[in-house]
């Protein structure tokens, strides 16, 4: 995956160059991507339509044993359990038992439905190899059509009342679909957790019970449950919400034998399709989003130039450059669908969607993962639709992105960027793709929208440099894509949506986005339970953000912040309708650059209610003067506006640090390192830090706090104490650097392979 204009904060790391010495690949590939075939040499073919245990059925007059790879060319069905190396299918191939195999692929003239009572399991099987580079083997490759059929049922249910500790028996607000005595159910935390500047601990009080009995709506569990799952706390909206209940147990389960050894994966690829209904993925995926991933990489003589340490792609359901069927299907408005499905305990993303299109995700639960619980990998893809989905328990880094860069066989340079490793909820972008109805409990991080990627140069006329209302692809224009982001909700999660570069560097050309009913309670909001970074023409109409202030007195060094436009970038004509937010220690910061296209207020908030400490918050004092941001809304209290001076250093300092000052907010002190009388200023690339003072742009780069307060009168950083350095606490070195900083490598793009 290549990243073109965005520069998300990095963690870079060199690796020493990979000795290949005469080391190429050999076996038979398909498709683009080196994926080997595993049933080119099949010890057991079948003869005629049959069952598997028929030995009938196969050329040798035998069943398969565990070491044969198996190629089904007619109607066979697997009605016993079977265990053996590889299955290929270029027939249909009828599973309604367990399956035990190394790998399974499914030929572009191959079926496999899997039934209600059917289990596919990957063996423990080493991966890699001379006939497999890019490690595809130990999972399922469907270059033709895959189908599960579990039996429906309801996928997540809310409770209508607060669940207490000790809880047995949940009232559900509607009688529950295909749930029975047994199954196991899932219990999001829905607890609000201090805010602090190290991260998130995602999902700490989830908990998973089995149905003991249930009649009608009222379910009883076979222990009590140990902790409570809380519903929103009374607000001056009048707005309530419950926790979910999600059902974790499907009649159709594919799965790898051994979670701590070699995990399978579910990956389809150029003309393969899925429909992938009430299914149970469970321990699939090896590739890490915990820390840097690569991919092995080949020159054209075959010879491996790198191979990979962490390869990519090794997703539990993973839709890799599918283009479905041609002409698109009858049956489906989309190519591939997931539906009613779980995914859980994942090292990785739990559903990718790279380089694919007309991908629909449904009403799917995903528990327990790692860097992001649905995710469009490349910035290229259209047409998906997100609708109803429930994530829970999705584990970050600290870091948004990670950069490695190698040294390959030949000597050269070579440059891996690793996206998607912040706990995000959803991560995606804006071209045409939907999110609707989905809801985040317990995640490191936010709804992420970003235009990032390669999107529109690869896909498209290049946006800046013609009009996309002309663009046409599929027959209609961008901005008729039906592009919806509606009813998304965040709970216990570090925020609710991150909406960044979703129109380009250029204003002109876009149509306004509108952004429809959208909340978020017990969000810790570090940094901003909503973040607008860069972005033009947006509108939320209807945002609800409730938080605890009790918990947030507790947050003595980090602010819990509502909406966060105070982006050094451009913020140009950002709407709000119907803003409002509860319990924070501030309500919203506006930006602190306006527009420079266009005259006019770049950030309106035409209608809301406020309750929060303080209501408004600007970054300088010329903002708040100038009319930078129009709020209209009522405020219960903190009416005042508070003006912060800061200044954009090199550090990348975050704006939650701006924010913080020496007032008293909650009771509490905040302070941080940048207050010290003696902190020097420090300067960038060129040698300057620049300032504004009197109209005039002024260096005070190596300057301290007290020599600019001296000389100039200000106070950088809000106000700094004026006794000693050791009444001032340093912050910790590992804060969590700008999200969008620029590239400060020395290897620049153009010097990678």
């Amino acid at each position: 995956m290549r990243l073109h204009w965005l520069n998300l904060s990095l963690l870079v790391l060199v690796l020493t160059p990979f000795s290949a010495s005469a080391q190429t690949h050999h076996g038979n590939f398909l498709g683009h991507d080196y994926i080997p075939d595993t049933c080119a040499k099949p010890t057991l073919i079948s003869v005629q339509d049959g069952d598997a245990a028929d030995p009938d059925t196969w050329c040798c007059d035998r069943i398969p044993g565990p070491d044969d790879v198996v190629l089904i060319k007619h109607k066979v069905t697997i009605s016993a359990d079977l265990k053996t190396m590889n299955v290929g299918v270029r027939g249909f191939a009828d599973l309604t038992a367990k399956l035990t195999c190394a790998n399974l692929l499914v030929y572009e003239d191959g079926q496999v439905d899997m039934r209600a009572g059917s289990e596919l399991v990957f063996r423990d099987e080493p991966t890699g190899g001379v006939d497999d580079p890019k490690q595809w083997k130990t999972g399922c490759v469907v270059l033709g059509r895959f189908f599960s059929h579990g039996t429906p049922k309801s996928h997540a249910i809310r409770s209508t009342i607060h669940i207490l500790a000790g809880a047995e028996t949940i009232s559900l607000a509607t009688e529950p679909q295909g749930w029975h005595v047994g199954d196991e159910l899932l219990f999001p935390d829905t607890s609000q957790q201090v805010a602090t500047r190290n991260g998130h601990d995602a999902g700490r009080l989830n908990e998973i019970r089995r149905i003991k009995s249930i009649d009608g709506k009222t379910v009883t569990l076979d222990e009590p449950l140990t902790y409570a799952h809380s519903g929103m706390a009374a607000n001056p909206f009048g707005l309530e919400r419950y926790p979910h209940v999600c059902n974790l147990t499907r009649d159709v389960v594919i799965r790898s034998e051994n979670p701590a050894g070699t995990r399978g994966h579910l990956a389809w690829h150029m003309r393969g399709f899925v429909d992938l209904h009430y299914a149970e993925f469970r321990d699939l995926g090896r590739t890490r989003t915990d820390e840097p991933s690569d991919e092995t990489i080949i020159a054209e003589d075959g010879t491996i130039l790198w191979r990979a340490k962490n390869q990519r792609g090794r997703y539990p359901i993973h839709a890799h450059h599918s283009f479905g069927t041609p002409g698109g299907r009858t049956d489906s408005p989309f190519q591939s669908n997931v539906v009613g499905s779980v995914v859980r305990n994942a090292p990785s993303w739990g559903i990718t969607v790279h380089g694919s299109h007309f991908i629909g995700v449904d009403k799917t639960v995903v528990y327990d993962v790692t860097g992001s619980g649905i995710m469009e990998e490349d910035g290229t893809e259209i047409h998906n639709n997100y609708t109803d989905c429930v994530i829970v328990g999705v584990q970050g880094h600290l870091k948004p992105l990670f950069k490695t860069i190698v040294t390959l066989a030949n000597g050269k340079k070579h440059k891996f960027v690793t996206t998607g490793t912040n706990g995000s909820i959803l991560w995606f972008t804006r071209q045409g793709s939907t999110a609707y109805g989905c809801v985040g409990y317990g995640c490191g991080g936010y709804f992420y929208i970003s235009g990032y990627g390669f999107g529109w140069e690869s896909m498209f006329v290049a946006l800046t440099r013609g009009d996309p209302t002309k663009t046409r692809v599929n027959g209609q224009s961008i901005t008729e894509l039906g592009h919806v982001i509606e009813n998304l909700e965040a709970v216990n999660c570090r925020g609710l949506l991150y909406y960044a570069w979703t129109q380009g560097p250029n204003h002109k050309f876009f149509d306004r986005v509108t952004l429809k009913n959208l909340v978020a309670w017990n969000c810790f909001g570090y940094r901003g339970i909503l973040r607008i970074y860069h972005d033009s023409y947006l509108t939320i109409d209807g945002l609800w953000v409730v938080s605890d202030p009790e918990v947030n007195a507790k947050a003595s060094r980090v602010l819990p912040l509502g909406i966060d436009a105070g982006t050094t970038y451009d913020l140009n004509f950002f709407i709000g309708k119907n803003i409002n937010l509860s319990g924070l220690s501030i309500g919203v910061t506006p930006p602190t650059k306006g527009n420079k296209l266009f005259p006019g207020n770049p950030f309106v908030i035409e209608s809301g209610t406020f309750d929060c400490d303080v209501g408004v918050e600007f970054h300088n004092a010329r903002d708040s003067e100038t009319g930078q941001a129009d709020i209209n809304a009522t405020f219960l209290r903190g009416e005042k506006p508070r003006t912060v001076w800061t200044w954009k250093s090199s550090e990348k300092q975050t704006s939650s640090v701006f924010t913080k000052s020496r007032l008293r907010i909650n009771g509490k002190d905040a302070w941080f390192k940048q207050q010290k009388p003696t902190y020097v200023v420090p300067a960038n690339k060129d040698g300057t830090q620049l300032v504004r003072i009197n109209g005039v742009n002024t260096n005070i780069a190596g300057l301290t706090n007290q020599q600019i307060h001296d000389k100039y009168g200000l106070i950088l950083g809000g106000e700094f104490d004026l006794r000693t350095d050791s009444d001032v606490p340093d912050e910790p070195d590992d804060d969590l650097p700008e999200d969008m900083q620029e590239d400060d490598d020395d290897l620049e793009d153009e010097d990678c392979e």
